[in-house]
């Protein structure tokens, strides 16, 4: 199957610590997958293309495949990933993460049921934090096993757009190179990796990307000492369609190539059940927004949309279950986006 556009990225598996200690254990995550499911809200056929361990549980992969995101290209690697993914939120919307343990030692230490005391996830943290576990995490896994274009089949590489989800910085340029060199839509989010992007990185890769959305946090990694306006100004010079900061809660904002100013997207408000993903998302809305033939302020109220539904619901497959009226009826309310100048 040829999808319309597909992610690339990670498939891994989450815990979930909210502020108010409400928990969820061995959920589907993964960048690919919550930017998948953030564009498939627009679009069909959306596909992923990753790699996983040999150990990841296939009944996992099965509720993608159920919940609407084909194909699934996935090359298994021999190995097997034994140290699962946490996330601890704080009240303000920020997160504690880089933390692995196995599931085994998460039932020990009390971490079961739907709900837990803010002392005993504190304490958890801690434990995570200072003694971290022996074994092989998603993090490392993804770090020896990056996407690369010969992981593509061909018929996927047909597809009108890709995004690139965080990935090794030589993989993701790689990619990017392979996509321009077939016609397609490029977007990317370089996550952590943004600290390892230097000037000569970015005289690279930026003048093949239609769409360059790192976080407020990446951004300052990208451009340190600069505010977030400038930074974007300095970035969108170089780079092929636009850039845009994720700002979480404030909304973001986007500065397009040759343009002299910084447009604001505001945030939707809406329940915060569990903010994964959303970043995730919101780059998928704005790849299909793009694909759908829209200028990028356009798609950034596209990709709002989705950031806003992945913080609603809880993990990817409840995202994937909202129907596409509801996206095109929040989406019509959408304000439209105002400029912000530059401050020297």
């Amino acid at each position: 199957m040829t999808p319309r556009l597909f992610t690339t990225g990670g498939v891994i598996i989450d815990n979930v610590v909210s502020h108010n200690g409400a928990l969820v254990r061995g959920q589907i995550g993964g960048n690919a997958v919550y930017s998948a499911a953030g564009a498939r809200l627009w679009l069909d056929p959306v596909g992923i293309c990753a790699r996983i361990p040999e150990n990841y549980p296939r009944p996992m992969l099965a509720a993608l495949a159920a919940g609407g995101l084909a194909p699934l290209a996935l090359s298994v690697d021999p190995v097997a990933v034994d140290l699962e993914e946490w996330f601890f939120y704080r009240t303000d919307g920020e997160r504690r993460d880089h933390l692995h343990a196995t599931a085994a030692t998460a039932d020990a230490c009390g971490m079961v049921g739907e709900r837990v005391s803010p002392a005993a996830a504190a304490a958890f943290e801690r434990r995570l934090s200072d003694h971290p576990p022996q074994g092989r995490d998603f993090a490392g896994y993804r770090r020896a096993h990056p996407v690369e274009p010969a992981h593509v089949p061909e018929a996927v590489w047909a597809a009108g757009a890709i995004h690139l989800a965080p990935n090794r910085p030589y993989a993701t340029l790689a990619l990017a190179r392979a996509a321009r060199a077939r016609g397609l839509i490029v977007t990317c989010d370089p996550g952590s990796h943004a600290a390892a992007m230097d000037a000569a990185y970015l005289d690279q890769l930026l003048p093949l990307v239609d769409a360059f959305l790192p976080s407020r946090r990446e951004l300052a990694m990208l451009a340190p000492d600069r505010p977030p306006e400038a930074a974007l100004l300095a970035l969108a010079g170089r780079v092929r369609g636009a850039v845009g900061v994720k700002l979480a809660g404030e909304g973001s904002l986007i500065a397009l190539r040759g343009s002299d100013r910084c447009e604001a997207i505001g945030a939707l408000t809406v329940p915060v059940v569990d903010p994964t993903g959303a970043g995730d998302a919101y780059c998928g809305g704005f790849l299909s927004g793009l694909l759908l033939g829209e200028p990028p302020l356009i798609a950034a109220r596209r990709a709002t949309v989705s950031a806003a539904f992945a913080v609603e619901t809880r993990g990817p497959l409840p995202l994937l279950a909202v129907t596409r009226a509801q996206a095109e009826a929040r989406l019509s309310t959408f304000s439209a986006p105002h400029p912000i100048r530059n401050q020297p």
